[in-house]
């Protein structure tokens, strides 16, 4: 008969409580940790969105001091065959301008060789958005350009769109307060650069530049299954809004203002 040595020393290892445990631990230090992690990342994010619409709008006031200090025009391509203004658009003319004064050099325009079919200059994207612009550039319509979608609202040159939101007040807003900023005599609160807080229930997308922890949740065009919902329901946290006397604030959601965004009468509201 085979007997066991009460001597012999039983092999190393974990019971299944004492795993658990240790499972419990690591679980408990991811949920405190990446959290963390996440929030730091998004603070970083936020900082690189503030410093390009900075540099966004040292472009505008460079431009201005060449042009009877006006800052780049608010409409698109087709104007003036069509005469609106939509902010997140720019014309081919205000696109160029800005890719041949960028740092990116393999983001140049004009003489530098860049291909407009190639995506949107990173300086003019949120940081938060990745590439999500990068594949649709300049937009072209049946009858013709029309400009480039951009990753951020571009609130200046447009004085129309300045007088649509003053007769049109949206209830619980000031939005018919709001000012564009269009010549650099205008007052410096006036506006030039926002983050793209921007949703359609027509057409059915929302765009969420910044949630509290980590990306941002970015709905793409045609998402019909979030039915175009406003920015607050996808946990927008705010955004960074540029004004013409060439500072950059941070506004937290609740401090924003609902406005249209666009100068004809079709529904396109975005937080600023």
């Amino acid at each position: 008969m085979n007997r066991s040595d009460p001597n012999r020393t039983r092999r190393p290892g974990f019971t299944i409580v004492e795993l658990l445990v240790v499972m419990s631990i690591i679980v408990l230090l991811l949920a405190i940790l990446l959290p963390s992690a996440a929030r730091a990342k998004e603070a970083a994010r936020r900082a690189i969105c503030a410093s390009q619409q900075h540099q966004l709008g040292v472009f505008c006031l460079e431009y201005a001091t060449d042009n009877l200090r006006m800052v780049f025009p608010g409409q698109r391509d087709w104007y003036p065959k069509i005469n609106d203004e939509h902010t997140p658009w720019i014309n081919t003319r205000m696109y160029a301008y800005i890719a041949d004064h960028s740092e990116i050099e393999d983001a140049k325009a004009g003489t530098h060789g860049f291909e407009y079919d190639k995506g949107v200059v990173p300086v003019l994207n949120c940081p938060n958005y990745d590439n999500r612009f990068s594949g649709r550039g300049r937009v072209t319509a049946s009858n013709g350009p029309v400009g480039w979608v951009i990753g951020f609202n571009y609130l200046g040159g447009k004085p129309q769109l300045e007088a649509y939101n003053r007769a049109n007040p949206i209830a619980g807003s000031n939005n018919k307060t709001w000012r564009s900023g269009v010549r650099m005599s205008d007052p410096g609160t006036a506006g030039l650069w926002a983050d793209f807080n921007n949703w359609s229930p027509v057409d059915h997308w929302t765009f969420v530049a910044h949630t509290n922890v980590g990306a941002a949740q970015t709905m793409n065009f045609n998402n019909t299954p979030f039915q175009g919902v406003a920015v607050q329901e996808l946990d927008s946290a705010g955004g960074n809004v540029g004004t013409l006397d060439g500072s950059v604030v941070w506004k937290d959601i609740n401090e924003m203002n609902q406005h249209h965004s666009y100068s004809k009468n079709k529904y396109y509201p975005a937080m600023w």
